[in-house]
């Protein structure tokens, strides 16, 4: 008989939170996704308001969202957001987590 060896990899995509406190030292000041097994070059992070509109976009799996609106620079008001990121494992797959969240000031 022949041996296969087979090679499980999982991949996770964990998002602790469903609040952020801007501003804050201890008490999760940024939003950002933990990931593991996630290829880095093919990884998209966009917050959504009420009405549809991106207020943060981010192609870097290292910078989370601040409450910063980025077109205006100015700080987005306590509300619930959408987030949705698009990311690939190491093997080219592609998956998509969508959740809400809500910011605190």
């Amino acid at each position: 008989p022949r041996l296969i060896d087979v090679l499980s990899i999982e991949l996770q995509v964990v998002v602790k939170v469903s609040s952020f406190v801007v501003n804050s030292v201890n008490c999760n000041p940024v939003f950002k996704p933990i990931l593991s097994n996630v290829s880095k070059n093919n990884y998209n992070l966009k917050i959504f308001d009420r009405w549809g509109g991106v207020i943060f976009e981010s192609n870097d799996p290292n910078l989370g969202w601040d409450g910063t609106i980025t077109k205006s620079g100015e700080q987005a008001t306590n509300d619930l957001f959408l987030y949705y990121i698009v990311l690939e494992d190491q093997y080219e797959k592609q998956y998509i987590r969508k959740g809400t969240i809500t910011m605190v000031r």
